[in-house]
């Protein structure tokens, strides 16, 4: 499982991107990530110090990585500040969370 995180600042202004492999089972609403050693990012207790975002929602388009790159995401939710794309091949189709810092 492959997952990015872009950062957003007022339209989608590119932060940083970077290709992660997902710890356990897809991010839903509600979670929180942190970035792990690695290449590696997992869901962690949101009251603790280790989380760096909440997922606030989910993009409802389905975009593969470029266009995840190329897109405006998340516009749906204004309290979004990183857009986490998460698939399994960056060639099709993946989900867009939308997060907030912590």
């Amino acid at each position: 499982m492959l997952l990015a995180i872009l950062g957003l600042v007022v339209a989608v202004v590119v932060l940083g991107v970077a290709a992660f492999a997902l710890l356990g089972g897809d991010p839903e609403v509600g979670d929180c990530l942190r970035n792990a050693a690695g290449d590696q990012v997992e869901v962690v207790d949101c009251g603790s110090a280790e989380a760096e975002v909440r997922v606030v929602g989910v993009d409802e388009r389905e975009l593969d990585y470029a266009e995840f790159l190329a897109e405006m995401v998340c516009a749906d939710f204004p309290e979004a500040t990183n857009a986490v794309w998460v698939g399994d091949d960056q060639a099709e189709p993946g989900t867009v969370l939308c997060a907030e810092p912590v």
